[in-house]
């Protein structure tokens, strides 16, 4: 959804994982998906503007929500950089003094180019 899909790709997108990891039978309605995006406190859903105004209008919603989700992946791959080093798994110098979102910002690997979630050892 934050790349702009809509909804129903979403959940087919959704339903694929689920059903590879969790079985055949773990499938999630459409109306399930509906209601957890308008009661999450997470998401937000609003109409794309017609254009991609971060050229024109640093403070639009396209600029500020792309430059949030940036900091966010420098963040997470900074994170899992520091953890492969040895590191703390939090630092609030590096992950931000909210250590409950630091939690959610999941490091990413980068295994020989191959980005993941998961540490894959070689």
């Amino acid at each position: 959804m934050e790349s702009g899909m809509s909804l129903r790709n979403t959940l087919v997108i959704v339903n694929q994982w689920r059903r590879a990891n969790l079985g055949p039978d773990s499938g999630i309605s459409y109306g399930a998906l509906q209601r957890f995006v308008a009661n999450s406190t997470v998401l937000m859903m609003t109409k794309r503007e017609t254009r991609k105004a971060g050229s024109e209008d640093k403070e639009s919603g396209w600029a500020t929500g792309r430059h949030a989700f940036s900091s966010q992946l420098l963040r997470q791959f900074r994170k899992a950089k520091r953890i492969e080093a040895g590191g703390p798994e939090y630092a609030a110098v590096e992950d931000g003094a909210d250590r409950a979102q630091a939690d959610l910002e999941r490091p990413i690997y980068t295994n020989g180019g191959v980005a993941s979630i998961d540490k894959v050892k070689h």
